[in-house]
């Protein structure tokens, strides 16, 4: 978190994803401008300079705010951070846009096992909107993976939370690895 990564925490309901993420939170300096992007008010970010923004999950109130137009919105706002919720549906599509438009140090969530199956979520989220159809699946697959510098699966078994492996791209680099390959093993 310090050192300002792209994490990606993933598991099932229930999982921890969400209660990790807030924990971390506290790790960002207090001379950051924090802003989350939310469907539901679940980041409560023990911080000063934070702005909590919620959208609409599909649209479907009279304002019909979406994650990408909050995307836009955060843009002019000045962040140091951009912390999505949880990336499912076109917030795939934002959260990747997010971190490649100089915002690192993104912690958000998506369900999946393992690393390969977040990885492999990921890319078919993305992939599933209309920005994301528009590129190869090589060109999505090394986009994502620029994108991702840690997957951290996370396991509740019988009420505790466990994390059995830890995911950094630093490391899969050094052993020759990219992102694809990951996809590949899903």
């Amino acid at each position: 978190v310090r050192a300002r990564r792209n994490v990606l925490f993933c598991g099932a309901t229930g999982g921890g994803k969400t209660t990790l993420s807030k924990t971390l939170t506290s790790e960002i300096p207090r001379t950051e401008r924090i802003l989350t992007i939310e469907d539901a008010l679940e980041l409560v970010v023990p911080h000063g300079n934070c702005v909590r923004l919620l959208y609409s999950k599909g649209g479907l109130t009279l304002g019909g705010v979406t994650a990408d137009a909050l995307l836009q919105a955060t843009l002019r706002m000045r962040p140091d951070r951009v912390l999505l919720q949880e990336l499912r549906d076109d917030a795939a599509w934002v959260y990747l846009n997010e971190v490649m438009t100089g915002h690192p140090g993104s912690l958000t969530t998506i369900h999946g096992a393992d690393a390969p199956q977040a990885m492999r979520r990921l890319f078919n989220l993305v992939k599933g909107t209309p920005q994301g159809a528009a590129y190869g699946d090589d060109t999505l697959a090394v986009m994502i993976g620029t994108a991702v510098d840690a997957i951290v699966p996370l396991h509740n078994d019988a009420g505790a939370y466990s994390i059995r492996e830890v995911w950094l791209a630093d490391d899969a680099a050094r052993r020759g690895e990219v992102a694809a390959d990951l996809l590949r093993a899903a």
